[in-house]
Parts: structure tokens; C-alpha cells; sequence
């Protein structure tokens, strides 16, 4: 047993056709957008306030455990990605 098939008025059929450029050209803006998201942005940190970050463990140990600080000829940054930045 088979569906029937159903025939669509010519004008939807137009309308909702896109070409495979087109729908490669959509992906792509979607996947750059994505990308420009989850760029990590790198703030430098005041010298003033290092040790306020510093409050249990050092810079030092916490960049090396995973956490988004990153030491930079001399200077410390804290890196986080854009949407991240938007949000925290």
C-alpha cells in the first residue's frame, strides 16, 4: 500500500523552492555566525585587581587547571568566548 500523491499548486512550489547554492550559502552564514560566537575574546585584568582573582589560588595554578587565564608578555587576560562575554 502506497501514499497517495498529492500535486501542490504551482505557486507554493515556487515559493518554497531553493536551490542547493542558496541553502550552501545560508549553512555557511549559520556556521560563521556560530563560529564568531565561540571566539574567545581575551580582557587584560588591572594590575589592581589580580589579587582579588588571586583570592585562594594563584593565577598560575587556576590557568593551569582549566580556567580561561592566560599570561601575556608579563600581563594576565582573562579569556572567555564572545557569547560568554555577552551573558557573564
Amino acid at each position: 500500500m502506497s501514499l497517495p500523491h498529492v500535486d501542490l499548486p504551482r505557486d507554493l512550489r515556487s515559493r518554497w523552492k531553493v536551490g542547493p547554492i542558496v541553502t550552501c550559502v545560508v549553512i555557511a552564514l549559520l556556521a560563521l555566525l556560530l563560529g564568531s560566537l565561540f571566539m574567545p575574546v581575551c580582557v587584560p585584568i588591572p594590575k589592581s585587581s589580580v589579587t582579588s582573582f588571586e583570592s585562594v589560588v594563584s593565577l598560575e595554578e587556576r590557568a593551569l587547571g582549566g580556567e580561561p587565564f592566560k599570561k601575556k608578555n608579563g600581563r594576565w587576560y582573562q579569556c572567555k568566548s564572545r557569547l560568554a562575554r555577552a551573558f557573564f
